[in-house]
This record gives C-alpha cells, sequence and structure tokens, in this order.
C-alpha cells in the first residue's frame, strides 16, 4: 500500500495591486488643456485633499492602493475653483470603480459616474491597461467659457446726504484685464 499525506499547505500571500486617477480639464469647444483649476478629491474614506490642474490641464494621482476587490471604490470630485472665464461646476462628480483580480494582481477593470446627466458638465470616463497592470481610471471634463456681453452701471453717491457725484474718478478692471481710468459724469454715474 501506498501512503499519502496531505499537507497543511501554504498560505498564499493576498493579492495586491493599484490604479491611478487621471484627470484632464479642458475647453468644451476646442478642446484646450485648463490650467489652474482646483478640486478638492476624496478616495473612497480618505481625507479630502486639494488639487489643482497643472499647463497640460492634468491632475495625476498615481498608486491608489487595492486592498479588496469585493467593494466598489468611489472617488469625489468637486471643482472649487474654475479657470479664468469659465464657467464654474460645483456639482460632485462620483466615480464607482470596480475592481478584478488578473495575473496575481488586483486591477482597476471598470468605471462609471454621474457625468452627463444634466447636472454635471460633459465629459467621459474610462479605463485604461497600463505598464505592469496598473490601470488607469481616466476622467476628462469639459468646460464652457464664459460668453455674452452685460451693461454695468456705476453710481457714486456722497455718504453723509446721498447725492450723487459727479467726476468721481475710478479705474476699471474687468476679469483681470485694465480698461483704463474713467470718471463719473455729471449725474454721478458710469455707464459700462
Amino acid at each position: 500500500s501506498r501512503h499519502c499525506s496531505i499537507g497543511t499547505g501554504t498560505n498564499l500571500p493576498k493579492p495586491t495591486g493599484s490604479y491611478n486617477l487621471k484627470l484632464i480639464k479642458q475647453d468644451s469647444e476646442d478642446s484646450s488643456k485648463l490650467e489652474d483649476v482646483k478640486f478638492n478629491i476624496k478616495i473612497n474614506n480618505g481625507e479630502v485633499s486639494e488639487y489643482e490642474t497643472n499647463s497640460s490641464g492634468e491632475i495625476n494621482i498615481n498608486d491608489i492602493a487595492i486592498t479588496d476587490i469585493r467593494t466598489n471604490d468611489t472617488i469625489i470630485i468637486t471643482e472649487t475653483e474654475p479657470a479664468k472665464g469659465y464657467l464654474a461646476n460645483n456639482t460632485p462628480i462620483t466615480l464607482t470603480i470596480t475592481k478584478t483580480l488578473e495575473n496575481g494582481k488586483y486591477v482597476a477593470k471598470t468605471v462609471t459616474s454621474n457625468i452627463n446627466n444634466g447636472f454635471v458638465e460633459n465629459g467621459s470616463v474610462k479605463v485604461t491597461t497600463g505598464e505592469d497592470n496598473i490601470n488607469t481610471v481616466n476622467i476628462t471634463l469639459n468646460n464652457t467659457k464664459i460668453t455674452g456681453s452685460y451693461n454695468l452701471k456705476v453710481v457714486k453717491k456722497d455718504s453723509n446726504t446721498q447725492e450723487n457725484l459727479a467726476n468721481a474718478e475710478f479705474n476699471i478692471n474687468v476679469n483681470g484685464e485694465d480698461k483704463g481710468t474713467t470718471n463719473t459724469n455729471q449725474s454721478g454715474e458710469i455707464l459700462i
């Protein structure tokens, strides 16, 4: 007779993995990249951190650890300061990331979001495969320029008598551009 022994086995190491997040902020018309846009980003149950787009309109967060594939990751992105001359979007964007086990490592598999639902600016999300089984969650957000014109009426009043004051001098600055100096008219008004 043969003797067979069944070993107790060895504990295999638990798989690990990570993924990257790449946010791109761009003009909705010409896709030019928007620099200096500020966002608060919260990954899962972590702290909210502030980020700012670079000269390529990007925010890159690398090595987001995957410790469990049984639950989805959640990333909440809130724009806190738009690019100069662009509309603000204060509606939080929620990304939901599914994960899986591939080639012995945890990887990001899919991403869904609340983009394009009528409340959040348009854009896109997708997962791309990277080197060394480190995938990237890509989010591209399109931003709309502020357009149109408006009229502005400035009235200078005496603080005691509340009478309009003629010839009061003002320096006019519109969106960071110096428009020169002008004085109130005989009615104490400037019309721009």
